[in-house]
């Protein structure tokens, strides 16, 4: 049919204009409203609002004063609304954007193949001057239409792009009086409630035992199998040890007396809204229960391989539990949440990429995620506080950056650190340490991320570093220990074992705990030369990182979880 026998086409055509028109507009529009919303938020953040922040502090320092408190919660409430307008509006400018983009894309397609359809009204040419001019500002008018476009979208993924789900900023909400306060960092750091200690620190200045021989029951004073297995270490917090386990049909969480060894309950993470029927498969050396728990003195959290989150009270009665979503790993997700004052962060690294989440440890509910573009990776974050500011280091493919514990922004960046990671940061002295085997290992400092030292010789691939009394020191999984200066990277000494290094590398005092994969533990001073103080067998492999509490040292190898303590000359029955 020729083209002036198609009036339907024409009336199409004119249609499909007039949706383009519209939908630019709509577009031009929405574009706009995103970035003024980005600016304004920018520039008067809520939940930064001096006159919020004085109120809840003034309600802390003053938890009994009513008044305060009931001021400090409206003007919270005002803050977390208004915030929460903003959010709303960007993520309704962004869906707009969207839904735009698209019919624009389907209007010029729709155009484009009725062209040939439809037969131009006839009209005088323009004279060359005109039609240039013409051409000249259809060409502003598009590119202006496309900044304001990508303007827009940015601005809307900007706002959403650390989403705080409750009241983030450096100064917590106005406690509760129903709800019992936190422990002080100085007890929890007395204890060992994470992986590696309190905020990572892989050591304490209390001493512990030297010496021991797990066989013949030497200075072991219990030992006991575990339920289920798994890789992930122990914790210790008032007078119990936390553990956790996991096969293809149950995964679970275990509170052991600290004393005896007694299994004094487990809970079974079942339930779990969203847990998949069939767990994701792993490698034998990861399994499904490689996080290691954590607690922060009044609930105890565990996550497992499936992607399943769960919270208890420290009798074991479940809180919460939430499912992240099933891990795509290819050998199995093993990095562990860490609980720091009063909310769970957790890294959640994938082939869909990386996120990183703050959850509010009462109720679960998610605080903050910030999107990560990184690879499938094994590391745990680590919490650092450094001149009044509290910040989360992440390590993953290819970068290690450090966050605002308040908001998940990200405040800096180390680059080209390509490579499977495995291990997780350290933090001392105003210095982050991060690297992995088959890449580079760097000291930053913490103020902008500028690179103090680096080194690629003998690096870890499992097995994190330990920060201690001016050393590094890393335990690579070839059976190589190396003690660098922490401050200048200057290499003091180095040893070759036959058996590679999991376990981290853990200090008590002047004694550093190498725990092989063989089930043998050498205690080597924290020195600038190389002294080996003992070595101990446990006999059976080991893969865990030890926890070190009181006189205590505990282990936890393929089967059994152990506690060391002097002067102890057979095993205690549980």
């Amino acid at each position: 049919m020729s083209a002036d026998r198609t009036p339907a086409s024409r009336t199409l055509a004119a249609a499909l204009r007039g949706l383009l028109f519209g939908a630019g507009f709509v577009c031009a529009v929405a574009g706009a409203v995103a970035l003024l919303n980005c600016v304004q938020l920018r520039r008067a953040d809520p939940l930064n609002s001096p006159l919020r922040l004085e109120a809840i502090r003034a309600a802390q320092s003053q938890p009994a004063n009513a008044d305060l408190v009931a001021e400090a919660r409206r003007l919270d409430l005002l803050a977390r609304r208004a915030f929460f307008s903003a959010q709303t509006l960007a993520e309704q400018a962004g869906r707009l954007l969207w839904i735009g983009a698209a019919l624009i894309l389907g209007a010029i397609a729709g155009a484009r193949w009725l062209e040939p359809r439809v037969a131009p009204p006839p009209a005088p040419l323009p004279t060359p001057d005109v039609g240039e001019r013409e051409a000249r500002a259809a060409r502003r008018a598009v590119a202006a239409y496309l900044a304001l476009l990508i303007a827009g979208g940015a601005a809307a993924a900007r706002t959403l792009r650390a989403r705080p789900a409750g009241a983030p900023g450096d100064v917590a909400p106005p406690p509760t009086t129903n709800q019992p306060a936190l422990p002080e960092d100085s007890a929890l750091a007395e204890a060992w409630p994470s992986f590696r200690g309190h905020f990572g620190r892989g050591g304490r200045d209390r001493p512990a035992p030297t010496r021991w021989d797990v066989p013949t029951g030497r200075n072991v004073r219990w030992s006991i199998e575990v339920p289920r297995p798994g890789f992930s270490s122990p914790i210790f917090w008032n007078s119990r040890v936390f553990l956790t386990g996991a096969d293809t049909s149950t995964a679970e969480l275990y509170a052991f007396c600290a004393d005896t060894g007694r299994l004094l309950w487990r809970h079974e993470a079942r339930d779990v809204p969203g847990s998949p029927r069939t767990p994701p498969k792993t490698s034998e050396e990861v399994g499904l229960a490689a996080p290691t728990p954590t607690t922060d003195g009044l609930r105890v959290y565990a996550m497992f391989g499936t992607g399943d989150l769960i919270a208890c009270d420290l009798e074991g009665r479940r809180l919460w539990a939430r499912h992240l979503g099933s891990p795509k790993n290819p050998y199995g997700h093993s990095s562990s949440p860490i609980a720091v004052r009063g909310r769970l962060i957790v890294q959640f690294d994938d082939e869909t990429g990386g996120r990183l989440l703050a959850l509010d440890g009462a109720t679960g509910r998610t605080i903050w995620e910030t999107r990560r573009d990184v690879r499938p990776g094994w590391s745990t974050p680590v919490a650092a506080e450094h001149n009044g500011r509290l910040r989360i280091g992440v390590l993953a493919q290819p970068f290690f950056a450090v966050y605002d514990w308040a908001d998940g922004r990200e405040l800096w960046r180390v680059p080209e650190l390509e490579a499977e990671i495995g291990t997780s940061p350290a933090f001392a002295d105003g210095r982050w340490y991060a690297g992995n085997d088959n890449t580079r290992f760097v000291a930053a400092d913490d103020v902008d991320g500028r690179v103090l030292w680096e080194t690629d010789e003998d690096l870890p691939d499992v097995a994190s570093p330990l920060v201690w009394r001016g050393l590094v020191v890393l335990a690579a999984s070839s059976g190589i220990v190396t003690a660098r200066d922490a401050a200048t990277g200057e290499k003091l000494w180095s040893q070759e074992w036959e058996e590679g290094f999991y376990a981290s590398p853990v200090a008590a005092g002047e004694a550093i705990y190498l725990l092989d994969r063989a089930g043998r533990a050498r205690v080597v001073r924290a020195a600038r030369q190389f002294e080996l103080i003992a070595e101990n067998p446990v006999g059976e492999e080991c893969g865990a990182t030890p926890a070190l509490a009181g006189d205590r040292l505990y282990l936890r190898t393929r089967h059994r979880l152990i506690a060391i303590e002097e002067a102890t000359t057979a095993p205690t029955a549980p």
